[in-house]
């Protein structure tokens, strides 16, 4: 008999094969992701849903965000002479942008009588997860990795404490304890101080407000978890439309300072009235409104606001106060209908990105200045009303209309600037326009345009008179600079 012995080791090859293939399982399959959640104050800890959720895109493109998540880009470009280089921003890394009401999850748990709930077939990567019970407050786990084949949540159990609803007067000192949900069913006054821990959630009712009349103090322990002001739809099962409450005010005759926030869904913003009032490391998105400051020393830094109907920031927007100092730092301010609007104000802008706004920056009846920010893809950059402009070593690319244009005031005839050392790229219209309320009022205008450069950009005329006509009045010094590297 003879023995085929390339048939023997192609047999021997086959099975060998097929017993390493049945010890050996894909890393994207048939991992599993597992854990354990109590109520306080309960025995029974079962119909916990748990949703686990992709971990939202963000692009290093400069114009091309992904969901609501904001740009951490390297977009540069060199500097002229003598001017810096703009900082990447936003400064600080705390900042978790993920609102589960506007993704799908991928998979839906809930819970046994223990308290114990388990993922099949969960891909090895990195994961948001979401824990929701009615009357209990929402939890958020944020960038659990996944990549042993059981892979169990620690510290266990997780534990969920009850939601609060609030009353509609609040007279003695509060404490927004950390980890929990508070209900806004109705509008509510804070008489006394209040003081915010960590990873707290205000949930409001459409149309509600919150007043806080005494001082507010906030404390950042786990800066992964900032303080969530949003409506009160919380479902998980699908992203739903989001109502919007009205507003949460604070009157304070001494100074506010407010750090780590997450804004979402407010019709009229945050409104403060102060003497002086910080705002930092924090993030507004999808509001009416964000933020509106009226009086008082304001210092904006490292926020984000994005996706505004209105005004996004409006300082002094009742004009009831003259020479407020606004200062605006390391900053992004992302398609808003205005991105910055301020009145009766000395307005420092440096260091900002202003992404595709129709508007980024309006300015009426004092002194602008604003230098090193970057103005992208809007469609008007900076409108000046009546004010003394400083603009200097800013780049302005891409924007569609306007990328500066001054105006006279109803109360100022006159709008005057140094327009100086900017970058000019690929812009679609009017560097610098000229112009007068109905083309009725004269404008007289003393603008210093020197040192400035042009690149590839879509127009025959950088200075432009709208209406044309012996009404409006200007003298300018210009001298592009188009023959300087950019």
């Amino acid at each position: 008999m003879k023995i085929n012995h390339y048939k023997i080791i192609l047999n021997i090859y086959i099975i060998v094969m097929v017993f390493l293939s049945s010890c050996i399982t894909s890393p994207d399959k048939d991992l599993s992701l597992s854990g354990n959640i109590n109520l306080k104050d309960s025995d029974f800890h079962n119909d916990i849903a748990v949703a686990i959720y992709e971990l939202e895109s963000v692009n290093n493109s400069l114009s091309s965000p992904v969901g609501n998540a904001f740009i951490r880009s390297e977009f540069r470009m060199d500097p002229i002479e003598n001017q810096e280089r703009i900082n990447a921003f936003p400064t600080g890394d705390w900042v978790e942008l993920f609102d589960h009401r506007q993704q799908k999850p991928l998979q839906i748990a809930y819970t046994d009588t223990n308290g114990n709930f388990k993922f099949n077939n969960v891909k090895s990567g990195t994961y948001n997860l979401v824990i929701l019970k009615d009357n209990y407050s929402l939890k958020y786990i944020c960038n659990l990795e996944v990549i042993d084949k059981q892979t169990i949540i620690s510290p266990s159990p997780i534990i969920l404490l009850p939601r609060i609803s609030m009353p509609q007067l609040v007279t003695e000192l509060f404490v927004f304890e950390a980890n929990t949900q508070y209900y806004f069913s109705q509008n509510t006054a804070f008489i006394g101080d209040v003081t915010f821990e960590s990873d707290v959630l205000l949930s409001i009712e459409e149309n509600r407000k919150i007043d806080f009349y005494g001082t507010i103090n906030i404390q950042t322990i786990d800066i992964q978890s900032p303080i969530w002001i949003t409506s009160a739809c919380i479902s998980i099962l699908e992203p739903e439309t989001i109502t919007y409450f009205d507003r949460i005010n604070i009157n304070s005759e001494s100074s506010v300072k407010l750090t780590h926030l997450k804004s979402t869904f407010m019709t009229s913003g945050i409104n403060i009235s102060s003497s002086n009032t910080i705002i930092e490391h924090s993030y507004f998105n999808n509001n009416n409104r964000a933020i509106v400051v009226n009086g008082g020393e304001i210092t904006i830094n490292d926020v984000v606001v994005s996706n505004s109907s209105n005004r996004a920031i409006d300082i002094n927007a009742n004009q009831t106060i003259e020479t407020n100092k606004i200062s605006i730092f390391n900053s992004l301010l992302f398609n808003n209908y205005i991105a910055l609007s301020a009145s009766l104000t000395e307005l420092l802008v440096h260091n900002n990105y202003f992404i595709e706004n129709n508007t980024a920056v309006t300015v009426e009846d004092y002194l602008l200045t604003a230098n090193n920010n970057i103005f992208h893809n809007n469609n008007s950059s900076i409108e000046n009303f009546g004010s003394y402009a400083i603009i200097t070593y800013n780049v302005f690319s891409g924007n569609g209309s306007d990328d500066i244009i001054f105006w006279e005031s109803r109360s100022r005839k006159t709008a005057d600037g140094l327009v100086n050392n900017n970058n000019f790229l690929k812009n679609n219209n009017y560097y610098l326009r000229m112009r007068c309320l109905n083309g009725l009022v004269a404008v007289v205008a003393d603008i210093d345009c020197t040192l400035n450069y042009f690149i590839n950009n879509n127009i025959e005329n950088q200075i432009w008179d709208k209406h044309r006509n012996p009404s409006l009045i200007y003298q300018f010094v210009y001298e592009p600079r188009a023959s300087v590297p950019f």
